[in-house]
C-alpha cells in the first residue's frame, strides 16, 4: 500500500478504511512511505494503531520505503518501533 505525499488528520478517515481493507484481507502488507512528505501526530498514531493490529492478527507487516519525515515524526513521538520504522530513511 503506498501512502500519499501528505498523510494527515483530514486525510485519516480515508486512510483508515484503506488500513481496515488491508487487515480484512488478512495478508502480509506491505506500506511504502517513500514520498509521504507530510506525516502528522494523528496519522502516526493510527498508523501504530494499524501496525498494532496486524500484529495481533499475526499479519506480517513491512515497510518498503519510509521517508526521513516519518521517521523523525515517529522517532519524535515515540512511535518508531511501535511503527517499525526505527534507523529507517529511505527516500
Amino acid at each position: 500500500m503506498v501512502l500519499a505525499s501528505s498523510v494527515d488528520i483530514a486525510s485519516a478517515a480515508a486512510l483508515r478504511a484503506e488500513l481496515d481493507t488491508a487487515l480484512a484481507a488478512g495478508r502480509p502488507i506491505e506500506l511504502d512511505a517513500g514520498d509521504t512528505g507530510r506525516v502528522d501526530g494523528a496519522a502516526l498514531q493510527l498508523l501504530a494503531a494499524f501496525a498494532a493490529a496486524a500484529r495481533r492478527r499475526g499479519l506480517g507487516l513491512r515497510w518498503s520505503r519510509v521517508h526521513p519525515n516519518v521517521a523523525a515524526g515517529a522517532a519524535l513521538l515515540g512511535l518508531a518501533e511501535a511503527l517499525g520504522v526505527g534507523g529507517r530513511a529511505d527516500a
